[in-house]
């Protein structure tokens, strides 16, 4: 699974979504 995040800041729940997703996955954050 491929997952973009759009307006992440400081990345408050881009952590918890990678560790949902999994090590296979990859998680991408954009401001």
């Amino acid at each position: 699974m491929t997952v973009l995040e759009v307006g992440c800041g400081s990345g408050t729940y881009t952590i918890p979504l990678v560790q949902t997703v999994g090590k296979a996955s990859k998680v991408y954050g954009i401001d």
